[in-house]
Order: structure tokens, then sequence, then C-alpha cells
């Protein structure tokens, strides 16, 4: 594999990891409810892109977007990489593709359709409305990973 494949693999690895462990329980998505992403909640729920990261890094940054983590960081105003942020695994993704991961991650329409607040997995009309939502998302993801689009 040529270095583009393998960087498409990689986000790809990623993008796969973080819908297999949002579909089986999406209440383990570090948001409010409210379209807010925590990088990690109080209670250990953390986003796509917080689960990835160092844990030092998550115990400074809480709440926000991936703009905010770069911005956030007078070292990395420049820089177009979360690398130094993240775990020795997850290195050498674009920094768009972060943003994009999160995106998704992030919107809740898509992870509950039928309510903007959910309360619980009791609240969740999971496999029915919602299924469709995150896997025609996570498809037009996957698609532009694919596509070559964050390389």
């Amino acid at each position: 594999m040529n270095t583009f494949d393998l960087r498409i693999d990689h986000m790809l690895k990623v993008l796969d990891e973080s819908y297999l462990i949002y579909t089986a329980d999406p209440t383990l998505r570090g948001t409010d409810g409210n379209g807010g992403c925590y990088y990690e909640t109080k209670d250990g729920k953390k986003c796509s892109v917080g689960r990835c990261m160092l844990p030092s890094v998550v115990g400074r940054h809480l709440g926000g977007n991936v703009e905010d983590l770069v911005d956030e960081r007078e070292d990395m105003l420049e820089v177009k990489s979360l690398d130094p942020m993240l775990q020795k695994k997850y290195r050498g993704l674009p920094l768009k593709f972060w943003y994009e991961l999160q995106g998704w991650h992030d919107n809740d329409t898509v992870w509950y359709p039928e309510s903007k607040y959910p309360v619980g997995a009791e609240g969740v009309v999971w496999g029915r409305v919602g299924f469709k939502g995150v896997y025609r998302t996570y498809i037009e993801l996957r698609d532009k990973i694919v596509a070559g689009e964050f390389c």
C-alpha cells in the first residue's frame, strides 16, 4: 500500500471504531443533547475525537469543537494537525477528517431524529428511524474518505 492508501485505511478504521461504539449504545456519545460536544463528560462519556485523545488533553478540554482545540493552544495556531493531542495509534490524520468525524458524532438530528433532547436510552427510538440516519451519514462520510477528500 502507498502512503495515500494507508492514510485512507487509517481514517476508515477510526470511523468504523466510532460507528461500532456509538451504534451499540448512542447514549455513550459525549454530547449534551443539544448539539454541544464534550470530549469527555463528567460521567466518562466521550465524543469520537475525545476517545482518541491523550488523557492529559481530555482533562483540559471538556467541551468545544476541533477548531477550539487548535485555537486554544498557542503553539498550534499554524498547525494543521491534532497529533500532539492524540494517542499514538490515532496520529497522522488530517484536521479536516477530525472535524468531519466530530460533526457526524455531534449531529443529534442524525442520532435522535424524533427528539431534539433525548432522555437516555429509554427515550431513543433506535433501530427504526435512528439507525437509518446514522448509517446513511456514516456511509456518506466513508465515501468522502475513500474519494480522498481529506488527504
